[in-house]
């Protein structure tokens, strides 16, 4: 992957430097313009893949700095979806259900499908619950 962008990067820059050597032949305004238009679109192009290049690299730090904010997220989405602001709300979607969340006209929305972390997380949590038998907690009394 790394080696493929490095590869376009270096096929991008001979593309710039081939429309430059055009616009210095080129006496049309007009051609002059269509050239520097597709030397901003490569540069734009350059520049997202040298920000992919960069990202594409993990980070060294220690496995707590990546675990941690996670594990938050799994305390509480709450605290991440409470700021109110679109970007966060969205992601917080996409981690929490497993499918786009439902919606009919009648009912309203509809029960979505959680994704695995919290699926998991239900399993723990619950245990071996189940119902009080029908005699309760307390010890059983004999009658007098």
């Amino acid at each position: 992957m790394i080696g493929i962008l490095k590869h376009d990067i270096g096929a991008i820059e001979n593309q710039i430097g081939n429309l430059l050597e055009r616009i210095m032949d080129a006496t049309s305004p007009t051609v002059i313009k269509a050239y520097e238009e597709k030397i901003e679109t490569l540069q734009n192009q350059k520049a997202l893949m040298s920000g992919k290049l960069q990202n594409g690299v993990v980070a060294k730090g220690s496995m707590s700095e990546f675990i941690e904010p996670a594990l938050k997220f799994l305390a509480n989405p709450w605290n991440l979806w409470s700021p109110g602001e679109f970007i966060l709300q969205r992601t917080v979607l996409r981690l929490a259900f497993s499918e786009r969340i439902a919606y009919c006209r009648n009912k309203g929305c509809r029960t979505a499908k959680t994704s695995l972390p919290f699926k998991v997380l239900v399993g723990i949590s619950m245990g071996n619950c189940e119902m009080v038998g029908p005699a309760g907690l307390e010890p059983a009394t004999r009658p007098l």
